[in-house]
């Protein structure tokens, strides 16, 4: 029964208790409440199916807790496009809604979070990681930990293997120029060294400039370090396909390793391109990506019902998203309702902290960000002649006990 799997929640079922009973604003529907959501459809990253399981086992616990409503979700198909993500906001708060599960992306969050801020619309991402955005106060809360905290996963893992001159090559916006930003921060205090980044536009579909200049500039740095010393950081997203596809023909970039993000992981697309999946084997190419976990119970009734639908195991970012629906459901009948969005953001902070959920706790900082967390690397292998996804490392940040690293 669904009910009797989500006995994880004894923190927030005692917030229930106490709050008084919820009733949504009547722009919600009467006993209704409505979520936006902003997806992705065409990323693989499955974040569509998980919100609507989480749709269907949040009401399902809501009626066993006696709440008086029941919760709906308007999915926006936006891409990673920040304009889309823009005018479908505007479109979701032009039928009354209040909260909205995304965006995906930093770029996408910029582009919304002042229309969102102006217009009492409250934001609760799945994937944003920013630091630029970590904003006190803000409308723009994120069940996922900033890219500071990403940096410094992804600067162990390399220094690990023995890289001492990173090489970025990065799209061109906010996402891009963060994450470099607190990469070069974290590998310089370790002792490394990185290289001015190779920039693209993110809208590029050709990228034979970027890969020559890469390629000279890793010739370059492995001429004075050693090949073995030198690799290149990756932070994009799907476009690691073409990327990869056309880096096999440069001789420098396939005799240094490659690392990714959170941007890149898994990234089915890439082991289904044979060309760019070799690529991707040749060099290595760990991808870190938050990866706190939750209860074993917790998360294979969620994953159970995704390989029944799809034959594949959800994402890290698409339980994030599973999330985020139960935090922001429990969080309107812990303030009575979305109407008033000062009381909703409160409940929402206090919720989160007393949360549970299958990708571990949510405790928020003082930027409405995840407090802390801990990140899988996953790398692509070719296992008996098919290529595809496997985790090979863990970076474990438990606030009590430090930071650890381990290669599995």
């Amino acid at each position: 029964m669904i009910v009797r799997a989500l006995r994880w929640m004894v923190a927030v079922v005692t917030l229930l208790a106490l709050a008084a009973p919820a009733r949504p604003a009547a722009a919600q529907g009467g006993t209704e409440l409505v979520l936006g959501a902003l997806v992705d459809k065409s990323s693989n990253l499955l974040v569509d199916l998980t919100l609507t399981i989480a749709e269907r086992e949040i009401n399902a616990y809501l009626l066993g807790q006696n709440q008086p409503y029941r919760v709906r979700i308007v999915q926006e198909d936006v891409g990673k496009d920040p304009q889309r993500a823009l005018a479908a906001v505007q479109r979701l708060a032009a039928q009354g809604i209040r909260v909205i599960i995304g965006p995906e992306t930093s770029e996408q969050a910029a582009a919304v979070l002042p229309y969102a801020n102006a217009n009492g619309i409250v934001l609760i991402s799945y994937a944003s990681t920013a630091t630029s955005l970590a904003i006190p106060g803000d409308n723009l809360f994120r069940l996922i930990a900033d890219d500071s905290q990403q940096a410094a996963a992804l600067t162990a893992y390399v220094i690990d293997s023995g890289v001492t001159t990173i090489v970025p090559l990065i799209r061109d916006d906010v996402f891009g120029n963060d994450f470099v930003e607190q990469f070069t921060l974290a590998f310089r205090a370790a002792g490394g060294t990185v290289e001015p980044a190779v920039r693209y536009d993110p809208a590029a579909t050709s990228f034979a400039e970027p890969l020559q200049a890469l390629n000279s500039r890793v010739d370059a740095a492995a001429r004075r370090a050693g090949s073995e010393k030198v690799g290149v950081l990756l932070v994009a997203f799907e476009e690691v396909v073409p990327i990869f596809d056309a880096a096999l023909e440069y001789p420098a970039l396939v005799s240094v390793r490659w690392y990714g993000t959170d941007g890149t992981a898994e990234v089915l697309a890439l082991v289904d391109n044979p060309r760019a999946a070799q690529f991707a084997v040749t060099v290595d190419f760990p991808n870190s990506v938050y990866g706190e976990e939750g209860s074993l119970e917790h998360y294979d009734q969620v994953a159970s019902q995704v390989r029944a639908q799809t034959g594949l195991a959800p994402s890290n970012v698409a339980l994030i998203a599973y999330d985020a629906v139960f935090v922001a459901a429990l969080a309107a009948a812990v303030a009575g309702g979305v109407s008033n969005v000062d009381a909703y953001k409160a409940a929402l902070v206090t919720t989160a902290a007393a949360y549970t959920g299958v990708t571990g706790r949510t405790v928020l900082n003082a930027a409405g960000d995840r407090d802390f967390g801990d990140y899988d690397f996953y790398a692509v292998r070719d296992i008996g002649g098919s290529y595809a996804w496997v985790r090979v490392a863990r970076y474990t940040a438990e606030p009590e006990s430090g930071a650890g690293f381990a290669r599995r």
